[in-house]
């Protein structure tokens, strides 16, 4: 091969010039190394790779996500939410009807019989007949109520807000006359001087309950 070359260029007065210049070329220099492809898999080792890929998928198949439990833990959550709820709910409180109008009832009557007891007698014509279920008497520590419905297509009430001494709620009851209502008050001390229905302060007296 020839490795001379001639080289031609000229100047600005046009006369032309020769040169031979000797070139060295190396065709390692002017081409790039190919990368070395990866050899193919023999066809043993493509069957072993496809037999992999298949369990795998196999596998990814028959994982389920646990959905049952996911629902059983639901359903403990929700009633534990509704538990927590039924103890943050506050308990309904009994108010008093404000609807019912009720006449009040003035006349009365009382005596202590013995020691254990006191009877508070409410005139009322024709309350004997009268059905049980329409009379309502509450007695408390210090006070009683007694409240008769429908009688003559009116309510009635008969109550002391404050007793002279203090009685056995439990024990006190009362009883349906043929003309009056008989209440009966359990004393809660036997020496309780009950010379008042009503409380009342005598001279001097200090009201301590």
């Amino acid at each position: 091969m020839d490795n001379h070359r001639y080289v031609s260029s000229y100047f600005e007065n046009l006369s032309n010039v020769f040169c031979d210049v000797e070139v060295n070329e190396k065709m390692s220099d002017n081409v790039k190394e190919q990368a070395k492809l990866p050899e193919e898999a023999k066809p043993e080792e493509k069957l072993v790779i496809e037999e992999q890929k298949s369990k795998l998928e196999d596998k990814k198949e028959r994982i389920v996500p646990p959905k049952q439990n996911e629902e059983k833990k639901e359903e403990v959550t929700k009633e534990k939410k509704n538990e927590e709820k039924k103890l943050e709910e506050p308990k309904p409180m009994k108010v008093e009807d404000t609807s019912e109008v009720f006449e009040t009832l003035t006349a009365y009557s009382y005596y202590e019989s013995g020691k254990k007891w006191v009877k508070v007698l409410i005139p009322f014509k024709g309350i004997g007949q009268h059905p049980k279920e329409n009379i309502e008497v509450t007695f408390k520590e210090r006070s009683f109520d007694v409240k008769i419905r429908k009688m003559n297509n009116k309510n009635y009430r008969f109550r002391v807000i404050k007793l002279q001494c203090k009685i056995n709620p439990s024990q006190s009851y009362f009883t349906q006359k043929t003309n009056d209502i008989q209440v009966s008050l359990s004393k809660f001390k036997d020496d309780d001087n009950w010379y008042s229905l009503f409380k009342t302060m005598a001279v001097c007296e200090v009201d301590s309950d």
